[in-house]
């Protein structure tokens, strides 16, 4: 009767969601397949490409330059093969020296055959301009991936830049390969920024513990693993908590405890 009835309305309905479901997924992929199909032409490459790499470099002012390494296999991001660097060997705000270096570390001998990084990539996406590209190019060929395709992808309007070529190639800003590669930008540039808060975040919580009078080097390293490398957590723990801190004297934990409870 009515139950029965009610059971055969839920069963479409998920028939119906389902195959909604189903086509959503087609068409996504279908687009997909259009996207790395365009790259390839485009780009003159002789296949899709398989494994995409994008690098971008985040910095204020000059401080604190991270890069990051984000990966797409067949155009869908792997965050599990994302990688990020903290810039060494540049100082200030130099993005195409930091772009180099980055490049550098990526590609080193024995960073092409490291399976934690995975394979060589099919194409390199560099953040940029111009600049960052012919930067990126220079390091590539020095040290024998030259043949990988590379490109460089300018902010402003979204051009793809070849080395080869002086003038940027324009596609339309629905294009299925520009959603592709603005996509996987787009990912490097909030993973970098991601990475750079990170580092900013643990300077500013050092500096603060360095305040503290008789809070030594290993103390604060204590501390720093213990609470998660929260600031918030250690003015909120209590006495008993700082004490039970390993590697922490009671020394210690009570000048800590006492130097953000100054009233008790």
């Amino acid at each position: 009767g009515e139950k029965k009835a009610l059971l055969d309305m839920v069963g479409k309905n998920a028939r119906d969601l389902l195959l909604q479901k189903e086509q959503r997924e087609a068409a996504r992929g279908d687009r997909l397949t259009q996207g790395l199909e365009e790259l390839r032409d485009v780009l003159g490459m002789a296949d899709l490409p398989h494994r995409m790499e994008c690098y971008d470099i985040s910095h204020i002012s000059g401080t604190e330059t991270v890069a990051s390494m984000v990966v797409a296999i067949d155009g869908k991001p792997r965050p599990d093969l994302y990688r990020r660097f903290k810039i060494r060997m540049v100082e200030g705000n130099n993005d195409f020296a930091s772009m180099a270096e980055v490049i550098l570390r990526r590609f080193a001998k024995e960073r092409q055959t490291d399976t934690r990084i995975g394979e060589l990539p099919d194409l390199v996406v560099i953040d940029g301009g111009k600049g960052q590209l012919s930067s990126a190019r220079s390091i590539m060929e020095l040290l024998g991936v030259g043949h990988i395709a590379t490109v460089g992808l300018a902010k402003q309007f979204e051009w793809i830049y070849k080395p080869e070529q002086s003038d940027p190639i324009v596609l339309s800003q629905k294009s299925p390969a520009i959603l592709i590669i603005t996509h996987l930008r787009d990912e490097a540039h909030r993973f970098a920024i991601t990475y750079h808060r990170l580092l900013r975040g643990k300077r500013n919580l050092t500096s603060a513990l360095d305040e503290i009078p008789g809070l030594g080097p290993k103390g604060k390293k204590a501390l720093l693993q213990k609470f998660a490398l929260s600031l918030k957590n250690i003015m909120g723990a209590s006495l008993e908590a700082l004490e039970e801190t390993p590697g922490l004297p009671k020394k210690s934990a009570k000048a800590v405890y006492d130097w953000f409870h100054p009233e008790e």
